[in-house]
């Protein structure tokens, strides 16, 4: 059961993020960006932000990902969406398609699922065990060839 489980989650996960991540993976344009570290008005803390330039206008974005380490004056891939630059964000295997939020979530769903799963078919009541025999021994026999 739990290969089938794992199966699933290998597919469904990918499938997920492919047609969730904004801005649009298959829309989108990229460009080349510079990390600067500011500090953040309203948490006062020193945070990354990637500085890009699209048709002379300068744009930001935030670039303060988990586990994810830059440095000042770092180049880095920007995916932005043309129709409005300020949709834009750090493109990076970790922080663009895995984000450890939606990861956690997608893990604690697997758990739950797969132990509802070893929960419903663990302790099957009597009932269902004679079910269950009975009908192993009734099977009725296919004829080989119609008649």
């Amino acid at each position: 059961m739990f290969k089938i489980v794992a199966i699933l989650f290998i597919i469904c996960y990918p499938s997920f993020v492919f047609y969730t991540r904004e801005p649009d993976f298959q829309d989108s344009d990229y460009t080349k960006g510079i990390i600067h570290f500011i500090k953040d008005s309203q948490s006062h803390n020193i945070e990354p932000v990637a500085f890009f330039t699209f048709l002379h206008q300068e744009y930001t974005v935030k670039a303060d990902y988990l586990f994810k380490r830059y440095k000042e004056g770092q180049w880095v891939n920007i995916i932005y969406d043309t129709a409005d630059p300020s949709d834009a964000s750090v493109y990076s295997l970790w922080g663009y398609w895995i984000r450890w939020k939606e990861l956690l979530a997608i893990i604690a769903i697997f758990v739950g699922l797969y132990q509802v799963a070893v929960t419903l078919t663990s302790n099957p009541t009597p009932e269902a065990l004679i079910e269950e025999l009975e009908g192993r021994e009734k099977k009725p026999r296919r004829k080989k060839y119609d008649d």
